[in-house]
């Protein structure tokens, strides 16, 4: 949420995250997607589907910065996060994205444990000093 002059009115920062998060509808683990996300933050995360899920669908997620070959972050021996976020999110909105067969989905995250949490934190943070750099 913005106001008048563009500035963030949200709770916790959104920071710009273009990579793939694992996604299963909660009570049907068979089936997957990799989906990309556009933005994160301690609270949620936008994603691009080309499925359309239903608002107040629960997501099982799989947050890997590190599963990207193509990150920096997971080459040159540091690797701050070997182990994915998992949480539970639900869809709060859901909007079809302009000239593309693909939905935008907001996804609040409900349930992560304080480790999860705690990554989350580090990932947002990380990912927001990328943005300040040159």
């Amino acid at each position: 949420m913005q106001d008048d002059y563009g500035v963030q009115k949200r709770a916790y920062r959104r920071v710009g995250y273009r990579d793939p998060v694992q996604v299963s509808v909660i009570g049907h683990p068979a089936q997957r997607w990799a989906l990309l996300a556009e933005d994160l933050s301690e609270l949620g995360l936008m994603l691009l589907s080309p499925t359309l899920f239903p608002v107040q669908t629960r997501l099982l997620m799989e947050i890997d910065p590190a599963a990207d070959p193509a990150d920096p972050q997971a080459q040159g021996g540091q690797e701050p996060f070997s182990v994915p976020v998992r949480a539970v999110g639900v869809v709060r909105w859901v909007a079809r994205a302009a000239h593309q067969e693909r939905y935008r989905l907001g996804v609040q995250l409900e349930e992560l444990s304080q480790a999860d949490r705690q990554r989350l934190r580090e990932l947002v943070v990380a990912r927001d000093g990328e943005a300040a750099s040159p």
